[in-house]
């Protein structure tokens, strides 16, 4: 099945619960707003306001520091729940199952698999951006010092260099994607388990995904130019559903495999 036929299917699919299927993406695509701003405050104040600005830039700090840590906090722990319960429900409207419990589905053990892949999967991104972090901070100091042939030589080697990195962080964000239809589909597995299981299984099939989820391009700028409807009533469960039914058949195509074998 070619991504075209995937996004033509998944169009029917959601719309045959469509109300549903709008709440639980959107509901998804709150919780990733919520769990992502991180808006600072800036307080100018001048020397005529002494005390009173000093008690209130210290109250101010305080609070923005307990509240990036509940941000953190729910992002580690909340955010990979809320994101693999959506995926259960779209997998299950594809099979033409019961909607998931969410109680049910939330037993301890699968509970710490859920964050701990989740959480596995980010420490290695965050691993894969330190050179990159290093590669744009070394590439600033020499752009600024462009004036030499072997300075603009070495800033172009760099953002080579870090333009590879950004690919390699892709590729692996792409390798590891299935990682909580895996563990709905086999709650008995463990988180790293899940992680080499959805790079197996990903291996040749990153480029198609891409593809796949870029093809959505005109309707996410049509989203952005109509202040998010059509984000929310077309583009997020179809893209929800576009990709659960992509991973469906990648199970089938290993079943079909090992029936060939």
């Amino acid at each position: 099945m070619n991504n075209q036929e995937i996004r033509v299917i998944a169009k029917d699919l959601y719309k045959q619960k469509y109300w549903m299927a709008v709440i639980v993406a959107l509901f998804a695509g709150i919780v990733n707003i919520l769990m992502t701003y991180n808006g600072a405050s800036h307080i100018n104040f001048t020397q005529d306001l002494g005390q009173a600005i000093s008690i209130t830039t210290t109250v101010k700090t305080g609070f923005e520091a307990f509240k990036d840590t509940v941000i953190s906090l729910l992002q580690i722990f909340v955010q990979p729940l809320i994101y693999f319960y959506v995926g259960a429900w779209f997998l299950a409207n594809l099979r033409n199952e019961s909607e998931p419990d969410i109680v049910k589905i939330f037993n301890p053990s699968l509970a710490v698999n859920i964050i701990l892949a989740n959480f596995l999967r980010f420490l290695k991104a965050i691993v894969y951006s330190i050179p990159l972090v290093i590669g744009v901070v070394v590439f600033a100091v020499f752009y600024e010092a462009k004036e030499t042939s072997i300075a603009a030589l070495v800033a172009l080697l760099i953002l080579v260099l870090i333009i590879m990195i950004g690919i390699l962080l892709i590729r692996y964000f792409y390798s590891t994607s299935m990682i909580f239809y895996l563990l709905r589909d086999n709650p008995e597995m463990s988180a790293f388990e899940a992680i080499r299981e959805s790079k197996r299984l990903m291996k040749g099939k990153r480029f198609d995904l891409f593809k796949l989820e870029f093809g959505f391009i005109g309707w996410i700028l049509l989203g952005i130019f109509t202040c998010g409807l059509v984000m929310i009533f077309i583009v997020n469960p179809w893209m929800q559903q576009s990709k659960a039914l992509f991973y469906d058949e990648l199970i089938q195509e290993e079943y079909r495999k090992q029936i060939i074998v």
